[in-house]
């Protein structure tokens, strides 16, 4: 009986988010936003930020991240700035609240979640977007100025070394 109520809990939580994100869509001037078949729902913003909602149902949770580098820059930073980010996610004092991360795609990431109950609400989930996308932009400006290591390095002697001339 318990895990009953607790499966209609969700899917109850589950159409409350439904329609909060409806609702941001309709603030946004986007009526047809909703969450895919997988529970994702993508929003590009600026035409630079790409800003992803997951629904993990299973946690009543509700994820958002947003890559805050090209893919394969984060396999190439250098250990300090590596450590500056990690830094950053003590306490979420250096991201607004968020996470620093490195994504499945080897970006560096922002990200952060939220509890259903928060999210249900339109104007709480549009203020996340929007600490969201401010922490973007502070990480993504720190990373353009940072260390990267070299990748023109050879890893080893080409095959063919014969001169031409």
């Amino acid at each position: 009986m318990t895990a009953t109520t607790g499966m209609m809990g969700n899917t109850m939580e589950k159409a409350v988010l439904d329609d909060s994100l409806s609702a941001l869509g309709r603030l946004m001037g986007l009526p047809a936003l909703c969450f895919d078949g997988q529970g994702c729902c993508q929003l590009v913003f600026d035409e630079r930020w790409l800003v992803t909602l997951v629904r993990q149902d299973a946690r009543a949770r509700l994820y958002l991240h947003c890559p805050i580098s090209p893919p394969g820059v984060a396999e190439r930073l250098d250990a300090s700035v590596l450590q500056v980010m990690l830094q950053g996610n003590f306490m979420g004092r250096g991201a607004g609240g968020a996470t620093l991360a490195i994504g499945q795609d080897r970006r560096a990431c922002v990200q952060c979640e939220f509890p259903y109950a928060e999210a249900a609400d339109e104007r709480m989930l549009m203020s996340g977007i929007e600490h969201l996308l401010a922490s973007a932009e502070t990480w993504a400006a720190r990373l353009e100025r940072s260390p990267v290591e070299s990748t023109t390095r050879m890893k080893r002697a080409p095959a063919f070394t014969r001169s031409l001339a």
